[in-house]
This record gives structure tokens, C-alpha cells and sequence, in this order.
């Protein structure tokens, strides 16, 4: 039996997944991954609810959609290329920072349908630099025999705060009201900055 212990701590410290998430730069990078990407998919359906409650027109919240998706069209293409020259953990930092600060004028009673759709779009623009630099600054926070578990465990963290971000938005919303939940997404790009900041390059170079 101890025999049998002991192969099995043995294949879990050789465990590639765990040996990723002992990393500390790594598993900052989730965390700010995490609260990050839960605030920005959740702010998906706030913006949706904003849109329609001072409008309800089922076009203005087409016109919200729309705000979200041209940025990913137009910016998409060559976002990388300039993310590829820029030092990564500054380009995440300050699209949190944006992010953060641009949600704030929804607080603004009654604020002008224009007004929701140019934040949505500038809100949406950070996004398409934010989401090439996360990817690439992964092989300067862990070895290189390690990055295809990396990419994976970034990859499983995208499309679960997604789940969630959706999952919570609405009762959110229910709960706590639009002003207080605009406050909380604010927040969590703001928490994001802090375990960005703590963020230290291991591997390589950050530009």
C-alpha cells in the first residue's frame, strides 16, 4: 500500500496541469484572467438590459450587438500584430484599466442611446488588444515543456467564465439592480489590475 502511495504522489507532482498551476506569475494570470473575462462576458447582457431599458426597442439592442461584434471584425486582423511589439503585461494592464474606467458612465441616469453605443464600441475595441496579448504573454510565465498545458488551462478558463459570466448576469441584475452591479463589473477589471501588477516574467521577454 505504501508502495502504491507513493507512485501516485510521484504521478501527481510529475502532473503537468498541477505543475502549471504552482507556478505563481501563471495562476496571477488566471486570477486576473478569471475576474476579467467573468466581468466582461456578465457586462455582455448588462449592456443588453441597459440598452433595452432605456429604450425598449428590440433595434437599439441590435445596435448594442452590433457595437460589440464590428471592433471584433475590424480590429481583430491587425490587434496582434501591434500587441506582437508592445510589452504584453502593460497592453493587459491598461485594457483593464480602460475596461474598467469606460463602464463607469453607465451609472449616468438616462444616458444618451449614442453615448451606450460608442462606450459598448471603445469597451469592445480594449477587448480585441486584451485578448491576443493574454495568449501570447503565456510562454513568458512558464517553461516551454509546460505552455501546452498552459494554453489549456487558459483555454478551459476562457470558456468557463464565459458559462458563468452568462449564468450570473441576470440574477445579478435581479439582486442588486443596474447600478450596483455596473460598480461590481467596474471593480472586478479593477481587482484584475492588482494580480496583473503582482504579475512577474519569467521566460523570455514581455515585448
Amino acid at each position: 500500500r505504501q508502495g502504491n502511495m507513493e507512485i501516485f504522489k510521484e504521478k501527481i507532482i510529475r502532473n503537468d496541469i498541477l505543475r502549471v498551476l504552482r507556478i505563481k506569475p501563471f495562476l496571477l494570470m488566471m486570477a486576473s484572467e478569471f475576474f476579467s473575462q467573468f466581468a466582461f462576458n456578465m457586462m455582455n447582457f448588462v449592456l443588453i438590459f441597459i440598452t433595452f431599458e432605456a429604450t425598449h426597442s428590440s433595434a437599439a439592442v441590435s445596435g448594442i450587438i452590433l457595437s460589440f461584434t464590428i471592433p471584433a471584425v475590424l480590429f481583430s486582423i491587425f490587434s496582434g500584430v501591434f500587441v506582437d511589439r508592445w510589452n504584453k503585461k502593460n497592453v493587459i494592464f491598461y485594457t483593464h484599466l480602460a475596461r474598467g474606467l469606460l463602464i463607469l458612465p453607465f451609472l449616468i441616469p438616462n444616458l444618451p442611446i449614442a453615448y451606450i453605443y460608442v462606450l459598448t464600441f471603445l469597451i469592445a475595441v480594449a477587448t480585441q488588444f486584451f485578448i491576443p496579448a493574454e495568449s501570447a504573454i503565456i510562454p513568458n510565465l512558464i517553461p516551454k515543456n509546460l505552455i501546452i498545458s498552459g494554453n489549456s488551462i487558459f483555454a478551459f478558463g476562457i470558456y468557463s467564465t464565459m458559462f458563468l459570466g452568462y449564468i450570473f448576469s441576470g440574477p445579478m441584475i435581479i439582486l442588486f439592480g443596474k447600478n450596483m452591479t455596473v460598480i461590481l463589473l467596474s471593480l472586478l477589471f479593477f481587482i484584475s489590475l492588482f494580480f496583473v501588477a503582482a504579475m512577474k516574467l519569467k521566460f523570455g521577454n514581455s515585448s
